[in-house]
């Protein structure tokens, strides 16, 4: 390999890198600003960040393909919240020379304020999960949620009198 295709490599991989961490960033973000709007978490919001073919699995359930994924995340997993506010770090991204396709794992801290009462349920959590990319940018193929800890009334569960 000749400097110039080192170079190259090295480019492609901080530039896959700042992407794919963007993505990360974009979805936590817009998690937050969607819920605060009352926007519906629809299957175009879906497609800005999974594949249409994706599968996630999260404590409140699993889904595959960009339609069951919304329904997912706009029923049962954000419905319950007024407000929310979701903080990743530590993104550990296994990059291989000319991947596209890239296993990805992040940590979670998320405060979920309820509908129903001005109570908060924060959760300490991590995403592990597959990255592709496509045409139009890299996207979740596979995204699953494991939860470490937990402080505060989970969803489900009635407010206090």
């Amino acid at each position: 390999m000749s400097d110039l295709d080192d170079l190259r490599l090295q480019v492609r991989r901080l530039t896959d890198r700042a992407e794919i961490g963007d993505l990360i960033d974009r979805f936590s973000r817009d998690l937050d600003d969607y819920t605060a709007a009352g926007r519906p978490f629809d299957v175009g919001w879906v497609r800005r960040y999974f594949t249409e073919d994706a599968s996630v699995s999260y404590p409140v359930g699993t889904a595959t393909g960009a339609a069951a994924v919304s329904a997912l995340i706009d029923g049962t997993g954000m419905a319950p919240f007024a407000r929310t506010h979701h903080v990743t770090t530590n993104y550990v991204l296994d990059l291989d020379d000319d991947a596209d396709r890239v296993p990805v794992r992040f940590n979670l801290i998320a405060t979920h304020v309820h509908r129903d009462g001005g109570d908060s349920f924060t959760v300490g959590d991590y995403y592990d999960g597959e990255v592709v990319r496509t045409g139009d940018g890299w996207r979740f193929a596979r995204q699953g949620l494991t939860v470490t800890w937990v402080d505060g009334r989970p969803p489900g569960t009635p407010a206090p009198a």
